[in-house]
This record gives C-alpha cells, sequence and structure tokens, in this order.
C-alpha cells in the first residue's frame, strides 16, 4: 500500500471534518525520507501523492452518490446522436410538434394565475422516473419551456432530482461532469418536467444499459 502513513493519519480524524492539518504527518514523512526539518520534501510528498491519484483509474470517474442510476456514457452518446438526427429533420422541415398540456397543469379551478412549482407535480402523475424516460420541461430552471429531453440518471427518493438530456443545446446547459456533451445535460427536479413516453418506449431505451454509479459516470 502507498503512503501507509497518510491513510492511517486521516483514518484518525473525525470524518464530519472538512479541513485537516496534516504538516505534522508531512514532517514525519520527510524525516523518514532524510529531511529531518521537512522543508525541502513537503512539496515533493505532496506531489508524489497528487500524482498518484491523478493516476488512479477511478480520477477521472464522476463524483456520484451510490444510491444514483445512470445510463452507460456509450448509451448517453447513442441518445444524443439519435436526438439530434431528428431534431436536425424537424429543423429542416415546415412541420409543428405539439405537446398537449392539460390546463390543469398551468392554472388550479378558479385560479386566475399559473401555478408554483409546488403545484406542477400534482398534475402530471408520472409517478416514479425511470431511466430513459422522454420528458418535455415545465418549469425546471435552466431548461426552455417545452423542449424534450431523456432521462439519463436518477437521484435518490429524497432529493427528487434527475439527470437528463436535452435533444438540442441550450444556454446554461452543461455536461453532466463529462456523460454528454456540452451544453446538453442539466439536473432538475423530477415534479418540474413532464413525462412523455410510455412504459414500452422505456424498456427499449434502457435495453439492459442501465448501471449504478460507482461502475459508471450521470446525478
Amino acid at each position: 500500500q502507498k503512503f501507509p502513513q497518510l491513510f492511517k493519519f486521516f483514518a484518525s480524524q473525525r470524518p464530519q471534518e472538512r479541513r485537516n492539518d496534516t504538516s505534522s504527518l508531512l514532517k514525519k514523512t520527510a524525516a523518514n525520507k532524510g529531511d529531518p526539518s521537512g522543508n525541502g520534501s513537503n512539496k515533493m510528498i505532496l506531489d508524489e501523492v497528487h500524482k498518484w491519484l491523478s493516476d488512479l483509474e477511478t480520477a477521472s470517474l464522476p463524483r456520484t452518490p451510490l444510491s444514483t442510476q445512470a445510463l452507460p456514457k456509450e448509451a448517453i452518446n447513442a441518445i444524443q446522436r439519435a436526438a439530434s438526427a431528428i431534431s436536425s429533420k424537424i429543423n429542416s422541415s415546415d412541420g409543428e410538434v405539439l405537446v398537449k398540456v392539460p390546463p390543469a397543469a398551468l392554472y388550479c379551478c378558479g385560479s386566475t394565475t399559473a401555478v408554483t412549482h409546488t403545484d406542477f407535480s400534482t398534475f402530471t402523475g408520472a409517478g416514479e422516473p425511470a431511466l430513459g424516460d422522454r420528458i418535455v420541461n415545465v418549469c425546471a430552471n435552466g431548461i426552455p419551456f417545452e423542449c424534450r429531453g431523456t432521462v439519463v440518471g436518477i437521484h435518490s427518493p429524497e432529493s427528487g432530482c434527475v439527470e437528463v438530456v436535452m435533444d438540442q443545446e441550450f444556454v446554461g446547459g452543461g455536461n453532466l461532469q463529462g456523460a454528454c456533451n456540452n451544453f446538453r445535460g442539466k439536473l432538475c427536479v423530477w415534479k418540474h418536467i413532464m413525462k412523455v413516453s410510455s412504459q414500452s418506449n422505456n424498456d427499449k431505451t434502457r435495453n439492459g444499459s442501465t448501471t449504478n454509479s460507482n461502475t459508471n459516470s450521470n446525478t
């Protein structure tokens, strides 16, 4: 095991501590390397630790909770390619794509103003999110209204959040920690978007591609 003193030091610290003073640890390690003062070896030791961490296979993986479910990057890339091809055909034609939103989802009975974000979930009837769900944005922050996309990651029910890859680029979009192209991904609340796909379509989209976050990217 590399750097045993380092792991022993962190194991002795309280888990809730966000900062730890490693100066004494570095001096002990430097002394073992023949530099009792530690002045010349501290930076070298830190550089060695940083290089070792950077070379680990897990260093390039996105940091996501163990409870997160996500499609593998290959499946997300395939979804993006298919969505881009369909979007280009729609943009080159004179046809229109209509999205039917029930009036009750936008206006409560007897109300003269649109409902709030938290009210919208009452009218969707979408149930729990599933990987591969096709969605239309209604009130998710940062995503244009009525833009379509696909659910590629699901976080814990307590968070109520999903990760979506939209069919087209949009200002404010991200890359979901490298899982998709820039300006295509977004973390949003499931209650703020509307599911428009059927269960059979979801099964075809997933097609055995579901992975856990600790073996893949996604949240």
